[in-house]
């Protein structure tokens, strides 16, 4: 749309004039030769400008940024004079809308790179992109870890999926979750370019967990033992678990002669003390076959690790050994039970 040479002059000065933003523009709204026959529409258009500047700059003035941002474009619209995109601009960042504001300034200096106004611009653009913020979206596998940025000590209030506000610049992300290992990543910020960072977390292992989550007491640990000390302990159970079956088989054949020799014909002879009698035979019998079994294994076994460790024992007959240790430990929401052991 273009309007008369007499009326642009007058848009730019109310325009400019109408409230105090922080810049005096030097730009100068080109003056076009009017069509012949189109100056009423033109003296028509400008004065809708001026009116909608007007009022714009009235919005302004009474921090009604929303109201002064729909004059500005609608009369902007209107006149395209590069002198608007200022207000417009200025009224953006007055609504937090740093990214529109950035815009109408590049505007602005693309439009009208000469003008003393546009190295203003400029310095203002590189400070509004050095404090404006960019979205990182922060995604993991499993879902649920906690966000740390840089060495902040407490995590941000959502976990992931998650979204960080950061300003342009080089930060270390670090993701964690209980029972993963740790994961850190160098993030680049750069002004107006969204960024997402997705990781998958490794699962520890079960001796991680423990350092990295519990507070763990050992319950039991002993040093390592050879395994002819196991081999002779066991066989020297063994041999006692044998002898003592021998004692219940002898114990056995007692109440079983008793019970052979039993008068019943005696005056003080009783059915219940022969029972007895062969109860007691009994009984020992089966103790005695259990006795007998185990201390058969016992033997085997202690046997079994004597001979091993001698056959495979060096020159200094330090032969392998037997590493135990029993931990547990446990919070509020979990806990483990572990045996490690090794030959």
């Amino acid at each position: 749309m273009k309007v008369s040479a007499l009326a642009a002059p007058l848009i730019i000065s109310v325009g400019i004039g109408g409230a105090t933003l922080g810049w005096s523009s030097a730009a100068q709204a080109q003056q076009p030769a009017p069509k012949a026959g189109s100056t009423s529409s033109d003296e028509e258009v400008a004065k809708q400008v001026l009116a909608l500047i007007r009022e714009a700059n009235t919005a302004y003035d009474a921090e009604d940024y929303t109201t002064a941002a729909a004059k500005y474009s609608e009369a902007y619209a209107l006149y395209p004079d590069p002198a608007i995109l200022v207000r417009m601009g200025k009224t953006a960042e007055k609504m937090g809308k740093t990214d529109e504001a950035i815009g109408h300034y590049k505007e602005f200096v693309r439009l009208l790179p000469d003008d003393p106004t546009s190295a203003e611009l400029q310095r203002e653009i590189t400070k509004l992109e050095k404090s404006a913020t960019v979205q990182v979206t922060v995604a993991s596998e499993p879902a649920g870890a906690q966000v740390f940025v840089d060495d902040e000590i407490a995590p941000l209030e959502t976990l992931t999926p998650a979204t960080v506000e950061l300003t342009p610049g080089k930060y270390s992300l670090r993701i964690e979750k209980d029972g993963f290992e740790s994961y850190t990543e160098a993030v680049k910020v750069v002004a107006g370019q969204e960024q997402q960072v997705s990781v998958t977390l490794t699962r520890q292992m079960l001796s991680d967990v423990s350092a990295a989550n519990f507070e763990t007491e050992p319950v039991e640990e002993s040093d390592g033992l050879r395994l002819d000390i196991y081999g002779w302990t066991t066989l020297g159970l063994g041999v006692a678990t044998l002898a003592t079956s021998g004692v219940f088989y002898a114990l056995a054949s007692t109440a079983e002669d008793d019970v052979n020799t039993y008068n019943k014909r005696a005056p003080d002879a009783s059915r219940e003390d022969l029972q007895d009698l062969k109860d007691s035979a009994t009984n020992n019998y089966k103790v005695g076959n259990i006795t007998a079994i185990a201390g058969g294994v016992l033997t085997a076994v202690g046997a079994g690790l004597v001979t091993y460790h001698y056959l495979s024992a060096d020159e200094a007959d330090a032969g392998p050994t037997i590493v135990w240790g029993l931990d547990a430990a446990g919070d509020s929401k979990s806990a483990w039970l572990g045996i490690n052991g090794s030959f």
